[in-house]
């Protein structure tokens, strides 16, 4: 082990570090939402690529993590701009990135409408987690935070991503306006059904430009 190290160094390019943080991969520039307080989707975003990334692309970030020697401390996430289950090659990536670097956290971000259990509960593998975005269970408020998802199609889909991956789902919830008075609620209903835990998140204006939405939605905007 110590000479496969040595020989990561010599061949790491200079001034390139040992070890990363946190890297998130733009898997996909494809959402099915966009969320009214989200750029994705909208004309501000749109010279953003909606494809999946090249799997040429994506190998030769993980190839050179690996020929570097570079770890990485926290995680490696899917979906930047995008949304990680839309990407049909969701699951050869995550193969492909345990093979090269087992060690390494996954993170696959999602809102979920397009889990199908057949196809996505292969992704269930050790150090990895589903990242669930969530920013309602009240039908309106739902519908119309998370534009154009509907709740009646989406929630039935949270109870098979619970079942998919037991301990395994990280709940994320942007706080607003909208969902404040329901975040207990929120909290119960994800963690009874076996969540491995429910984050809430502060809202982000995400440097657009019009804080119309944002200032609207946010509870303390900044």
């Amino acid at each position: 082990l110590a000479r496969r190290e040595l020989n990561m160094m010599k061949h790491r390019p200079e001034g390139v570090p040992a070890q990363l943080r946190f890297i998130g991969l733009g898997t996909t520039g494809l959402c099915n939402a966009s969320c009214v307080h989200c750029p994705t989707g909208k004309l501000s975003t749109s010279m953003v690529p909606r494809n999946p990334m090249p799997m040429a692309l994506y190998k030769s970030i993980i190839d050179n993590l690996f020929d570097h020697g570079i770890s990485v401390r926290d995680q490696v996430s899917f979906g930047l701009f995008g949304d990680g289950l839309v990407d049909p090659f969701v699951q050869e990536r995550a193969e492909y990135l345990r093979k090269k670097l087992p060690d390494v956290f996954l993170s696959i971000n999602t809102n979920g409408a397009a889990f199908n259990a057949k196809k996505h509960a292969a992704l269930n593998m050790d150090n990895m987690v589903i990242a669930l975005h969530c920013e309602s269970l009240e039908e309106e408020t739902y519908n119309y935070l998370m534009q154009p998802l509907r709740f009646e199609r989406v929630f039935p889909k949270y109870e098979e991503i619970l079942e998919a991956f037991p301990g395994k789902v990280l709940v994320s919830v942007p706080v607003s306006r909208a969902n404040f008075k329901e975040l207990r609620a929120i909290r119960e209903w994800f963690l009874i059904r076996g969540a491995e835990r429910v984050v809430f998140d502060p809202m982000s204006s995400r440097c657009v430009e019009d804080r119309t939405v944002f200032n609207a939605l946010s509870l303390a905007p900044g």
